[in-house]
């Protein structure tokens, strides 16, 4: 499952990324089953919510799931959801982050492409 998540909450610093996920698909070949999170990008909470609550839909329903973005800032929701899963599921998370910076600034009231890493870690 391939989940398009067009979130930006960069400070205005990352307004192109909301187009990634489209850019991906136009360059993958094959069949895949393309589900998209509609999120409003003015709405910051209700964003961070929509995507938390959808991703813990797809981590209960699909053996494999890739998020595409959007900014990091999908990032929190995506990774709370993941590790609500693993608990109810009991089974061990793990995360592997690949990136030019740690993003853990210290964490704003609704994390953005900076810091979701230490709001994950703070947080959950």
């Amino acid at each position: 499952m391939l989940v398009k998540v067009p979130g930006v909450n960069g400070l205005g610093k990352t307004k192109g990324t909301r187009d990634a996920g489209n850019k991906v698909l136009e360059k993958l070949q094959g069949d895949y089953d393309i589900e998209e999170i509609h999120v409003n990008n003015d709405l910051l909470g209700e964003q961070e919510d929509l995507i938390y609550k959808n991703s813990l839909k797809m981590f209960e329903g699909q053996d494999k799931t890739i998020f595409l973005g959007g900014d990091h800032s999908i990032s929190y929701g995506i990774g709370k959801a993941f590790l609500e899963w693993c608990k109810s599921e009991k089974k061990e998370p793990g995360l592997i982050v690949f990136d030019a910076h740690a993003d853990l600034m210290p964490a704003m009231k609704e994390p953005t492409h900076e810091e979701w890493l230490r709001a994950l870690i703070d947080n959950c």
